[in-house]
Order: structure tokens, then C-alpha cells, then sequence
């Protein structure tokens, strides 16, 4: 349902996108508490992503990203902007959290594609979010989604419009990018 926790014994939490940011996302929910049973994670048969899966200890949770889109109650989605074309074409439940933390896909868009509730999040670099120091902008506010941000123990900053995520993406995420 709608009101479902995340600490509910049957809320399952799907990840699309088990890159940098996506595995450190994992592991933050898993650290935070979310057991693997309550954990989905995208498959699309990459050599690289079952071995980081493997080294994770985290196989068990694979599936093909059709089923997690459909059957999963909160869906993170940690893939390249590029993929979401691919991303958007499966189902999603009318009851489901679709919480995107790819970069420039705005909510108008988010709301087209799937028709559940939807959320923006901008974050931290992997590396802050695996060290404990994750920040984060959520928008809009959705209750669902900061019990995730809270789990996996990455501070949200309050904003007050969509487009104040552009000034965190560009005061926070780019400059190390930049160093690196």
C-alpha cells in the first residue's frame, strides 16, 4: 500500500543500475538494515555487474529489470541518464516509489513514464554515501523516500523548488568530479 514502510517485513526495494552509485546505494541499505531478501537488483546478463554482485554477496538479489520494475515497491532508479528510455518502458505498480537519481530527467518527464508516485534525488558521490557522509535533495517531499535516504544514511537537505536540485548537482556533485 501507499503507507508502506520500508522496514515492513514484505516492502521490497528494487535498484536499477548496479554501477558506482548504484552498488554503494546497496550497500548503504544493506548496512542501514535492509536484508537481502527485501532487496532487488537489475540484471541485464553484464559479465561486470554479476561480478561486482558476486563480490557484494549480494548474486541472490539479481533479477531482470522487467520483473523488478513490476514487482518491486519502492524502485531506485541508479542508472545512466542514457538508459532510461529502456528503464521507462516496463510497468510499474500503481502503488510503487519510483525515486530517480538520474541526472537531468526532470519530474514532468518522471511523471509521463510511470504512473506511480515518483520522486527526484540528487546525492553525494558513491564514495560519500559508502564513508556515511552521503548528502542528498529530494523532490518532492515523500515520506517513503526519506525512510530510504534514512536507511542508507544519507542526509537530505530541504529545497523548496525542483530546480534547486541543478544548484546542489552543481555545488556538490561536480566539483569532485572535476578533481577527479
Amino acid at each position: 500500500t501507499v503507507s508502506m514502510k520500508i522496514t515492513d517485513k514484505n516492502c521490497l526495494i528494487g535498484v536499477v543500475g548496479l554501477g558506482h552509485l548504484g552498488s554503494s546505494i546497496v550497500e548503504a541499505l544493506l548496512n542501514g538494515g535492509v536484508s537481502q531478501e527485501k532487496l532487488m537488483v537489475s540484471f541485464k546478463g553484464s559479465k561486470s555487474t554479476l561480478k561486482r554482485a558476486q563480490k557484494m554477496g549480494i548474486a541472490s538479489c539479481l533479477t531482470d529489470t522487467k520483473k523488478l520494475m513490476s514487482k518491486a515497491d519502492i524502485i531506485i532508479l541508479a542508472a545512466k541518464p542514457q538508459d532510461f528510455a529502456a528503464v521507462s518502458a516496463h510497468s510499474v505498480r500503481k502503488d510503487a516509489l519510483v525515486m530517480s537519481f538520474m541526472a537531468a530527467i526532470p519530474l514532468r518527464i518522471l511523471e509521463k513514464s510511470f504512473d506511480c508516485h515518483v520522486c527526484r534525488v540528487m546525492c553525494s558521490g558513491p564514495e560519500t554515501i559508502t564513508s556515511g557522509n552521503g548528502a542528498s535533495v529530494l523532490w518532492p517531499q515523500n515520506t517513503r523516500a526519506d525512510q530510504v535516504l534514512e536507511c542508507a544514511g544519507i542526509k537530505r537537505f530541504p529545497i523548496s523548488l525542483e530546480e534547486e536540485i541543478d544548484a546542489f548537482t552543481v555545488g556538490i556533485c561536480v566539483p569532485p568530479i572535476l578533481m577527479n
